[in-house]
């Protein structure tokens, strides 16, 4: 860790005077959102034309999350946008946020941040796509979740046609194939209905439980169902105490609305040994309506290629000419390759106490902006000295390069409260 056991950020803050912010999708703007309401300074650089992340690009995605879910919890989105907006409608809420709050003269697009490296006296330099090289205290990094490929190793030799997942294949490429799509997100789960309607057959090979659910239930989005919210964790309150639903009673209900609103065997898909409450749900009424179709055929993980042939771990095989690998790992190619004293960020964020990523946790049914508002939150408390890491040695703080940390809404919130009210006691008795 470079400069010893560093107690606060808040120190270099001060010595070198900035904080440097790479992304201006969801997670810059609730970090430029929270720094500057703490009078935080700090500098934002987004390699994009606009304000908005992946959703102002062309590869925008597809977005499962209702507008209530979607929005900022200091300003709403419009009431002309639809009840589940789209990565268009996100982006331009984005910049009319930034617009609302004053923030877009902090945000620098079309700057895209080439290297950043770390200083012998501490802090950071930062080198941008023009040359300019500027120094910060402590790096922020908001730059997406989508990087490399993630193609698992599979033994065995393939003899038809294998690609990537993104940019998805044209619907001409897909046409009057046998195809094979591997993931389990957003993006396979698209990919396999859009091949379904063009394809002689569709397998979608899912690596670990999934529950695929409806975007409607009881008449409006599922995530803002009334009640849904205390059966993922959140505490019900009596009077002035609070606790959650226990676990027990928790995966026993989400068990049973799932049995009625998505019954496995209506949509020929086996039942999980893993309950919905630990396995990842997933929105996808596209691909519910083309398996009751029967034109997608969901399997178990792919365990070994053998010329056309693909087989499965629940022992089935089948004959393909196209595998389409989906997913990726987050990428941050401007830092150095984590070393092997680096470890994994304090609860998806904290790398070291100058270093910080934000949008590698993901709710497995929530609000990813509540998340981000809590994430930059804890970042701004950092900064100004009202927070301190725990006296943990974290390696270098260099790229970790890990998945992406899929969590519950709110137990994560807890978590994240109880180690800010933890950091705020230790960064009392350091001063002290």
């Amino acid at each position: 860790m470079v400069g010893g056991n560093a107690d606060t950020i808040s120190g270099r803050c001060d010595s070198v005077g900035r904080a440097c912010v790479v992304g201006a999708g969801l997670s810059g703007v609730a970090i430029a959102r929270a720094l500057a309401g703490r009078d935080v300074p700090f500098d934002c650089f987004d390699r994009r034309s606009e304000i908005g992340g992946l959703c102002a690009s062309s590869a925008a995605p597809r977005l499962d999350v209702s507008k209530e879910r979607l929005q900022f919890s200091d300003w709403p989105m419009p009431g002309s946008y639809p009840r589940l907006p789209s990565a268009r409608h996100l982006a331009a809420y984005l910049r009319d946020y930034c617009d609302r709050f004053k923030l877009r003269a902090r945000i620098q697009l079309e700057s895209e941040v080439r290297r950043a490296s770390r200083r012998a006296e501490g802090g950071w330099e930062v080198e941008l796509d023009t040359g300019e090289r500027r120094t910060y205290s402590t790096l922020l990094v908001a730059a997406g979740r989508r990087g490399r490929p993630l193609r698992r190793a599979v033994p065995g030799d393939f003899a038809g046609e294998q690609r990537e997942g993104s940019p998805p294949p044209r619907r001409e490429e897909l046409a009057e194939r046998d195809i094979l799509v591997v993931g389990e997100g957003s993006e396979a789960c698209e990919l396999a209905t859009e091949a379904s309607y063009v394809a002689r057959s569709t397998l979608l090979s899912l690596n670990r439980p999934l529950y695929l659910l409806p975007q409607i239930a009881a008449g409006r989005p599922l995530d803002s169902v009334p009640g849904l919210d205390y059966l993922r964790g959140k505490a019900v309150s009596w009077g002035g105490l609070s606790a959650p639903l226990s676990r027990r009673l928790r995966r026993r209900a989400l068990e049973a609305l799932h049995s009625v609103i998505a019954p496995p065997e209506l949509y020929g898909l086996v039942r999980r040994d893993v309950p919905p409450a630990e396995a990842r749900m997933l929105p996808a009424p596209q691909l519910l309506e083309r398996l009751l179709h029967g034109r997608v055929d969901v399997r178990a993980a792919l365990t070994r290629l053998d010329g056309e042939l693909v087989h499965f771990a629940d022992g089935s095989a089948a004959s393909v000419d196209l595998i389409v690998w989906c997913g990726s790992r987050p990428r941050f190619p401007f830092l150095p390759p984590a070393s092997e004293r680096a470890t994994e960020p304090l609860l998806g964020v904290f790398a070291s106490p100058d270093l910080a990523f934000f949008g590698l946790v993901e709710p497995v049914a929530g609000s990813p902006t509540a998340i981000a508002e809590l994430q930059a939150a804890w970042a701004a408390r950092a900064l100004i000295g009202d927070y301190a890491l725990p006296d943990v040695d974290r390696g270098a703080g260099a790229c970790p390069g890990s998945r992406l940390m899929r969590v519950g809404q709110f137990e994560y919130a807890r978590d994240v409260e109880r180690e800010m009210n933890a950091g705020h006691r230790r960064a009392r008795l350091r001063v002290a």
